[in-house]
């Protein structure tokens, strides 16, 4: 993989527009207010975060036999999984590799009164998930970046947007089908083609037998160069 140097400064500029964030503040997201921490990742400074969001909640809608079970993998503050659970899901389970994330994504919980229908847990991916657990939708908007530099070398505020080598993506599309309920689990991805490597990513997927759909993408508003789609993923038959 090569580096887009580009997307890379635009990143390294967002990045430090972020860190000079020190106080918590709130956003609107799909009209229900969110709290953001510093250190967690701001959808003020990355576009995208009310699209991906409207089309989760489309998707659950999309489930008429009974309310669907949500993984979102790496939550941020949270906004994303308690959508879900504000329109239709059963019950979320979020994670993060960022703890100041988690206790954002908590407080927001409490915030909704919905802290009985969400479990809030630390994973990198599924790591700290059981063999038995299952859901229905499993998200992920992916840190679609790529740095020639070690994850461990990285901050967790950078890791929320590059994702080296794409290892974690390819855990991601390696385990995803162990947590997906057998008769109606659908497995999605927030991605974008412009600033991320369309090629590897459908190569992963199609090394662990993934065909990737793009349901619905949107450009930025200040870079129409800039996309990022949802992608649903199904199993090759």
């Amino acid at each position: 993989m090569e580096e887009k140097p580009v997307y890379l400064e635009r990143t390294r500029l967002k990045l430090q527009l972020a860190k000079n964030i020190h106080e918590k503040f709130e956003i609107k997201i799909c009209n229900k207010d969110f709290i953001i921490y510093p250190n967690v990742f701001n959808p003020n400074i990355f576009f995208g975060t009310e699209f991906l969001a409207k089309e989760l909640i489309t998707i659950i809608s999309e489930f008429h036999d009974k309310p669907p079970k949500l993984l979102e993998i790496g939550t941020g503050a949270g906004y994303m999984s308690i959508l879900a659970v504000l329109n239709g899901v059963s019950h979320a389970t979020c994670t993060d590799i960022n703890n100041n994330a988690l206790e954002n994504a908590k407080e927001n919980a409490i915030k909704y009164n919905i802290i009985d229908r969400i479990t809030i847990k630390y994973s990198d991916v599924f790591s700290a998930l059981n063999s038995n657990d299952k859901f229905d939708i499993i998200f992920w908007n992916h840190p679609f970046g790529h740095i020639d530099k070690p994850v461990e070398e990285l901050e967790l505020l950078e890791r929320a947007l590059i994702d080296p080598f794409y290892q974690s993506l390819d855990k991601y599309l390696k385990y995803a089908n162990e947590y997906l309920n057998s008769d109606k689990g659908r497995l999605f991805i927030g991605f974008s083609i412009t600033a991320g490597y369309q090629e590897i990513f459908e190569y992963i997927a199609k090394n662990y037998n993934w065909n990737v759909y793009l349901r619905n993408e949107i450009k930025s508003d200040t870079n129409t160069v800039m996309q990022i789609g949802m992608y649903e993923l199904t199993k090759i038959q």
